[in-house]
Protein backbone atom coordinates (compact mmCIF):
# COMPACT_ATOMS: atom_id res chain seq x y z
CA UNK A 1 0.00 0.00 0.00
CA UNK A 2 1.30 3.47 -0.84
CA UNK A 3 1.10 6.43 1.46
CA UNK A 4 1.87 9.90 0.09
CA UNK A 5 2.72 12.65 2.56
CA UNK A 6 3.32 16.28 1.61
CA UNK A 7 6.49 17.72 3.12
CA UNK A 8 6.37 21.22 1.53
CA UNK A 9 4.87 22.82 -1.60
CA UNK A 10 6.69 20.65 -4.13
CA UNK A 11 8.09 17.67 -2.21
CA UNK A 12 6.10 14.53 -1.45
CA UNK A 13 7.37 11.56 0.48
CA UNK A 14 5.92 8.29 -0.75
CA UNK A 15 6.10 5.38 1.61
CA UNK A 16 5.41 1.79 0.66
CA UNK A 17 4.28 -0.48 3.44
CA UNK A 18 2.78 -3.93 3.60
CA UNK A 19 -0.51 -4.70 5.23
CA UNK A 20 -0.09 -6.25 8.62
CA UNK A 21 -1.09 -9.87 9.10
CA UNK A 22 -4.06 -8.70 11.17
CA UNK A 23 -5.57 -6.90 8.18
CA UNK A 24 -4.98 -9.70 5.67
CA UNK A 25 -7.57 -12.38 5.27
CA UNK A 26 -6.62 -15.34 7.39
CA UNK A 27 -6.85 -18.91 6.24
CA UNK A 28 -7.48 -21.90 8.46
CA UNK A 29 -5.12 -23.94 6.32
CA UNK A 30 -2.61 -25.70 8.53
CA UNK A 31 -4.42 -24.93 11.76
CA UNK A 32 -6.47 -27.34 13.79
CA UNK A 33 -10.23 -27.11 13.47
CA UNK A 34 -12.80 -27.89 16.13
CA UNK A 35 -10.53 -27.48 19.12
CA UNK A 36 -13.48 -26.85 21.44
CA UNK A 37 -14.88 -29.44 23.82
CA UNK A 38 -18.27 -31.09 23.29
CA UNK A 39 -19.05 -30.72 27.00
CA UNK A 40 -18.39 -26.96 26.81
CA UNK A 41 -20.78 -26.62 23.87
CA UNK A 42 -23.46 -28.60 25.73
CA UNK A 43 -23.09 -26.42 28.85
CA UNK A 44 -23.15 -23.19 26.82
CA UNK A 45 -26.35 -24.24 25.01
CA UNK A 46 -27.96 -25.32 28.28
CA UNK A 47 -27.03 -22.02 29.94
CA UNK A 48 -28.52 -20.07 27.01
CA UNK A 49 -31.76 -22.04 27.16
CA UNK A 50 -31.94 -21.65 30.94
CA UNK A 51 -31.53 -17.86 30.76
CA UNK A 52 -34.10 -17.50 27.97
CA UNK A 53 -36.66 -19.38 30.05
CA UNK A 54 -36.05 -17.27 33.15
CA UNK A 55 -37.67 -13.87 33.61
CA UNK A 56 -34.49 -12.36 35.02
CA UNK A 57 -33.41 -9.05 33.47
CA UNK A 58 -29.68 -9.86 33.49
CA UNK A 59 -29.17 -11.84 30.31
CA UNK A 60 -25.80 -12.61 28.80
CA UNK A 61 -25.31 -12.17 25.07
CA UNK A 62 -24.60 -15.18 22.90
CA UNK A 63 -21.15 -13.83 22.03
CA UNK A 64 -20.22 -13.37 25.70
CA UNK A 65 -21.46 -16.86 26.43
CA UNK A 66 -19.34 -18.26 23.60
CA UNK A 67 -16.25 -16.53 24.99
CA UNK A 68 -16.96 -17.73 28.52
CA UNK A 69 -17.28 -21.38 27.45
CA UNK A 70 -14.44 -21.14 24.88
CA UNK A 71 -16.57 -22.23 21.91
CA UNK A 72 -16.94 -20.54 18.49
CA UNK A 73 -19.76 -17.99 18.37
CA UNK A 74 -21.13 -19.06 14.98
CA UNK A 75 -21.17 -22.72 15.97
CA UNK A 76 -22.97 -21.89 19.21
CA UNK A 77 -25.48 -19.74 17.34
CA UNK A 78 -26.22 -22.53 14.85
CA UNK A 79 -26.73 -25.02 17.69
CA UNK A 80 -29.07 -22.67 19.56
CA UNK A 81 -31.15 -21.75 16.50
CA UNK A 82 -31.49 -25.41 15.55
CA UNK A 83 -29.63 -25.34 12.23
CA UNK A 84 -27.29 -28.02 13.60
CA UNK A 85 -28.51 -30.70 15.97
CA UNK A 86 -26.39 -32.19 18.74
CA UNK A 87 -23.28 -30.96 20.46
CA UNK A 88 -20.42 -32.79 18.71
CA UNK A 89 -18.29 -31.18 16.03
CA UNK A 90 -19.28 -32.10 12.51
CA UNK A 91 -16.72 -31.10 9.89
CA UNK A 92 -17.01 -32.19 6.31
CA UNK A 93 -19.71 -34.03 4.50
CA UNK A 94 -22.08 -36.34 6.32
CA UNK A 95 -21.24 -40.01 5.94
CA UNK A 96 -23.35 -42.20 3.69
CA UNK A 97 -22.82 -45.48 5.52
CA UNK A 98 -23.68 -45.67 9.18
CA UNK A 99 -21.12 -47.04 11.65
CA UNK A 100 -22.59 -50.56 11.65
CA UNK A 101 -22.52 -50.85 7.84
CA UNK A 102 -19.01 -49.46 7.70
CA UNK A 103 -17.82 -51.94 10.36
CA UNK A 104 -19.39 -54.79 8.35
CA UNK A 105 -17.62 -53.63 5.20
CA UNK A 106 -14.29 -53.44 7.05
CA UNK A 107 -14.81 -56.90 8.51
CA UNK A 108 -15.50 -58.32 5.01
CA UNK A 109 -12.33 -56.72 3.64
CA UNK A 110 -10.25 -58.09 6.54
CA UNK A 111 -11.73 -61.59 6.21
CA UNK A 112 -11.01 -61.69 2.47
CA UNK A 113 -7.42 -60.59 3.10
CA UNK A 114 -7.01 -63.18 5.86
CA UNK A 115 -8.22 -66.00 3.58
CA UNK A 116 -5.79 -65.00 0.85
CA UNK A 117 -7.76 -62.60 -1.31
CA UNK A 118 -6.42 -59.12 -0.55
CA UNK A 119 -8.48 -56.47 -2.29
CA UNK A 120 -7.12 -53.67 -4.42
CA UNK A 121 -8.44 -50.14 -4.13
CA UNK A 122 -10.70 -50.72 -7.13
CA UNK A 123 -12.04 -53.94 -5.54
CA UNK A 124 -12.85 -52.08 -2.31
CA UNK A 125 -14.67 -49.36 -4.27
CA UNK A 126 -16.67 -52.00 -6.17
CA UNK A 127 -17.55 -53.80 -2.93
CA UNK A 128 -18.64 -50.53 -1.28
CA UNK A 129 -20.75 -49.60 -4.32
CA UNK A 130 -22.44 -53.02 -4.29
CA UNK A 131 -23.12 -52.60 -0.57
CA UNK A 132 -24.61 -49.14 -1.19
CA UNK A 133 -26.85 -50.47 -3.98
CA UNK A 134 -28.01 -53.30 -1.71
CA UNK A 135 -29.10 -50.69 0.87
CA UNK A 136 -30.69 -48.44 -1.80
CA UNK A 137 -28.37 -45.47 -1.30
CA UNK A 138 -28.76 -43.03 -4.18
CA UNK A 139 -25.65 -40.90 -3.84
CA UNK A 140 -22.58 -42.97 -3.58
Amino acid sequence: MLLAKRVNDSVYVITLFALSSEVRKRSHKGSKLNTWQESSMRQAVEEWRKQTKSSDDTKVSMRTLARAWNVPYETLRRRITGKIMGYASASGRPTILNELEEAGLIETIKNLAKVGFPLTRKDVQTLALANAKAHNYRRF
